[in-house]
């Protein structure tokens, strides 16, 4: 199934190609001087992105949950620019909330922010007691073994990209409702969605004009100056 994208040439110089997906375009690359540009792996796309996810993944969490948010045990699993975000918005919320991190500075992280940092390695031992779990780790993490341990009543909401990182199947035997919920930006606010590439295209674009223009000045200044 082909992935659909988006895509700017700029008509001075067709140099730069904006893409969300490098999948479709490697070998076309190849025989073009064209740089790519992957909007969905910028730092910034990403972390503009991971407001309306979080919201998201809360909304998700308020439909199928019958307690609020406010005073509930969450886990975030992964502490990355969507986890950070999410995991801030539980605390103030006011819930009780765990981060499950891989680095020794995303435990200080955690800890900083009044959230009680664990190591996923440690996640068998710490899901005895929870009520919602948000995963951002794009890699099975939930694994059948760690779901034996987790409370009947726990809803997960897997956010990573298919295939997720929880054991699907294995949840829904046990009677634990899984949730996988990817690309929640455009779902749940199109706009700011629309919005936030619009704004990095934009800026995108108004670089490379300024780089271009000053690279002009340079060939148009004679030499010896």
């Amino acid at each position: 199934m082909a992935e659909q994208g988006i895509y700017v040439f700029l008509a001075e110089t067709r140099k730069s190609l904006y893409w969300h997906s490098q999948v479709l375009l490697e070998e076309p690359l190849r025989r073009t001087r064209l740089d790519l540009i992957e909007l969905f792996s910028r730092d910034d796309v990403a972390i503009y992105n991971s407001i309306p996810t979080a919201e998201g993944a809360l909304f998700m969490a308020i439909q199928h949950t019958d307690i609020t948010i406010h005073g509930s045990r969450c886990m975030v699993l992964g502490l990355g620019r969507i986890g950070l975000t999410l995991a801030g918005m539980l605390h103030r919320l006011g819930a009780h909330v765990k981060a499950g991190v891989l680095k020794p500075e995303q435990f200080a992280r955690a800890w900083e922010m009044g959230i009680e940092p664990f190591y996923t390695k440690d996640l068998y031992d710490e899901g005895v007691n929870v009520d919602i779990i948000f995963n951002t780790v794009p890699e099975q993490i939930l694994t059948s073994r760690v779901l034996t341990r987790i409370p009947h009543h726990t809803i997960i909401i897997d956010l990573a990209s298919k295939p997720g990182g929880t054991d699907f199947r294995f949840a829904e035997k046990r009677g634990i409702k899984a949730l996988l919920a990817p690309s929640l930006p455009g779902l749940v606010a199109p706009r700011t969605a629309g919005r936030i590439l619009a704004r990095t295209l934009c800026q995108l674009i108004q670089d490379e004009r300024s780089q271009n223009r000053e690279q002009m000045d340079i060939l148009a200044c004679p030499s010896g100056l």
